[in-house]
């Protein structure tokens, strides 16, 4: 297992992550707009709990989210800390399917209660679909 997440951090492929982020009250918008300006921001969430911010960064490697993490975001004007958590290559596999099987179900699905059911049981598909690892 170790040996795979190894392959994973040395790896030139697709790499993302989740970097969430505490933040001088007050500065949430400064930092978003930091954290874009820099690049590679997919999405950007404000949060009301332990996390002030939540981003999801996507890069062409490893090596560019490394980088990106360790000297531009966390140098980032009125960010006190930081919590990255890199997906797995699972993640990354499983990302264009959900994507493509969410999208067809929300055309079709009328009411929100079926939407967020057939969202739910995609997590519980995930597994069989990357094969129980």
């Amino acid at each position: 297992m170790i040996e795979k997440h190894q392959k994973l951090l040395n790896s030139n492929e697709e790499a993302a992550a989740f970097v969430l982020m505490n933040v001088t009250a007050g500065s949430e918008e400064q930092v978003i707009d930091d954290a874009k300006a820099i690049g590679c921001v997919k999405e950007a969430y404000l949060c009301f709990s332990i996390y002030d911010l939540i981003l999801k960064i996507e890069t062409n490697s490893m090596n560019e989210l490394k980088d990106l993490l360790a000297h531009k975001y966390r140098s980032i004007k009125n960010v006190k800390s930081v919590l990255t958590l890199i997906l797995s290559e699972e993640n990354l596999a499983l990302k264009p399917f959900l994507n493509y099987f969410l999208t067809d179900k929300l055309k079709k699905k009328e009411s929100s209660e079926e939407i967020f059911s057939e969202e739910k049981s995609i997590q519980n598909f995930a597994p069989l679909i990357l094969g129980n690892n």
